[in-house]
C-alpha cells in the first residue's frame, strides 16, 4: 500500500483513527517526510521515513508545499 495515502473526512473516505500526540514546532526536513494524512481537525499528520507521525497546522505554508510535492511523486 502506498505510504502517501491521503485520508480524509470528505465523501465518506477512511479517516485516520488516532489522535495527534506529537506536534512539530518547526518545519520538518523534507528528506524525512514519507507521506501524510489529513485529520478531522485543522492539522496534517506527516509520516516520517522512520514511521513517526507528527501533526502540524495545515495553515503553515510549508505544509501545503509538502502536500503538493507528495501528490506529484509517483506511487510505489
Amino acid at each position: 500500500m502506498d505510504q502517501r495515502l491521503l485520508r480524509s473526512t470528505e465523501g465518506g473516505r477512511d479517516v485516520a483513527s488516532f489522535c495527534c500526540l506529537q506536534f512539530a514546532s518547526k518545519t520538518l526536513p523534507w528528506k524525512q517526510v514519507q507521506g501524510y494524512e489529513l485529520t478531522r481537525s485543522s492539522f496534517t499528520r506527516f509520516i516520517t521515513k522512520k514511521g513517526r507521525r507528527v501533526c502540524v497546522p495545515q495553515k503553515e505554508g510549508w505544509v501545503q508545499k509538502y502536500i503538493s510535492l507528495l501528490k506529484t511523486q509517483p506511487q510505489l
